[in-house]
């Protein structure tokens, strides 16, 4: 009976043992595969303005292309205008309305939501947003 009991501790501990040896594996493949996509994440460099970009020239709906147009207000400022000619962020950020504005799915209330807040925010940069506004269009005319 004694050594019944022996046994049945011997596999439990044993059971145990090996239940514990999985846990650190599964934790240990884990920690690396979350690091490796860490550092795969940290090696590409991130441009958050040429993905808006992207996504504004491929939106396939109007309810995509008006995300693409939030995320722009949200994440995106302008800085602020000198008397000289405008610089190269700034022109790639107002290429984004071009881009949008271009773009097939793109609504009437969409555009003019854009321009309004833009205009609003960046009262001095007006003259331009219209600008890029009519080229975005004039381009989607032309496809």
């Amino acid at each position: 009976m004694k050594e019944n009991i022996i046994v049945g501790a011997g596999v439990v501990a044993f059971l145990f043992i090996i239940i514990l040896v999985f846990y650190f594996i599964i934790k240990s493949s884990k920690n690396k595969s979350v690091e490796s996509v860490e550092s795969k994440t940290s090696n590409k460099p991130t441009n958050a303005l040429d993905d808006l970009i992207k996504a504004a020239k491929s939106a396939n709906s109007s309810a995509s292309l008006n995300k693409v147009v939030l995320a722009f207000i949200q994440t995106q400022s302008l800085e602020a205008k000198t008397t000289g000619p405008l610089s190269e962020d700034a022109k790639k950020k107002l290429g984004f309305i071009s881009a949008v504005c271009a773009n097939k799915c793109a609504e009437a209330k969409i555009i003019a939501f854009l321009n309004h807040e833009l205009g609003k925010r960046y009262p001095s940069y007006r003259r331009e947003i219209d600008l890029y506004e009519n080229l975005g269009l004039a381009k989607r005319r032309m496809k």
